[in-house]
């Protein structure tokens, strides 16, 4: 990774101190072409450039992101607007970007819903998307994107395809110390029968961690997404990382974190802020949440893999 954590409140899987609820207050402190389910133009770029990581240019992309002796990754979602066209918080966003940019994230993944534009339009859509990268760009690593449920359709989901990725679906590998892992990027919001026949097969490709991201978290009751759900459990993730409710929050029995706090309002939750995951060469991953106000630890525990 660019850079260690300076500190960080360890808790163990299934240790006593572990609950299935938020923890309590810690320390201060591109070319590409379209695909299914909307298509698109290439030209993104939001990945890759500077990071020298690669791009995904179509759907069902699997990408070799390469080798780390210590991977650590930045999470952030759920930064759109309060309301259809209203003010977006490019301040807050800007905040939390240069917060991860100083713990120094190896790539990040953002967990949609960057804008709201209702109903579906594609110069508001890009408009807003512009405003999202703006406020992005005091982070100097590689971002990926999830699509959310406020760009999975209409001309949202082209003008997501043209702005952030080409791609919806998509999976990064490689390689940490001697074991392997996978990030499987999940596209609920624009489901077809081709997406679930590449998740399948990217849940069954065999990797030390799997981590799988997508927008919706475990108790979205759409039935499309328990169905999804159902498929992504059925593989035994390490961990499920989702957003679409704005706050933070985890779920050791289901592993899951939902990281929804990044900027949207109203906040369900206490804090505006964003998380990293830093997988380990022991067998563990480490999820750290941090406050945007003060960039303070709020949170912190581990998954076996």
């Amino acid at each position: 990774m660019r850079a260690s954590l300076a500190f960080f409140v360890l808790c163990v899987l299934g240790a006593a101190a572990c609950s299935d609820g938020p923890g309590g207050p810690g320390g201060s402190g591109g070319a590409g072409g379209g695909g299914t389910g909307g298509g698109g133009a290439g030209g993104a770029g939001g990945a890759g450039g500077a990071s020298g990581l690669p791009l995904p240019n179509r759907d069902g992309d699997d990408l070799d992101v390469g080798h780390y002796e210590h991977l650590l990754v930045g999470l952030v979602g759920d930064t759109r607007p309060a309301l259809p066209g209203g003010t977006y918080p490019q301040q807050i966003i800007s905040h939390i970007f240069q917060e991860l940019d100083r713990r120094a994230p190896d790539f990040a993944i953002s967990l949609g819903d960057y804008i709201y534009v209702s109903p579906a339009n594609l110069n508001q859509a890009t408009t807003q998307f512009g405003y999202y990268k703006q406020a992005q760009s005091g982070y100097r690593g590689a971002v990926y994107y999830v699509v959310g449920n406020h760009e999975g359709y209409g001309d949202n989901i082209v003008a997501f395809r043209q702005a952030m990725n080409p791609a919806a679906y998509f999976t990064l590998h490689g390689t940490v110390g001697t074991s392997t892992f996978k990030f499987v990027i999940v596209a609920d919001d624009v489901w077809t029968a081709q997406e679930e026949s590449w998740l399948g097969a990217a849940l069954a490709r065999p990797t030390t961690y799997t981590f799988v991201c997508r927008h919706h978290p475990s108790y979205n009751t759409d039935a499309t997404n328990r169905h999804i759900y159902g498929l992504i459990m059925a593989a035994h993730p390490t961990l499920l990382i989702d957003g679409h409710t704005h706050t933070y929050s985890r779920d050791l029995g289901l592993r899951e974190v939902v990281i929804g706090n990044g900027g949207a309002a109203p906040l369900d939750g206490t804090y505006f802020g964003y998380a990293t995951l830093d997988v380990r060469t022991d067998g563990t991953a480490l999820v750290s949440s941090y406050r945007e106000s003060d960039d303070s630890l709020r949170d912190s525990f581990t998954v076996a893999r």
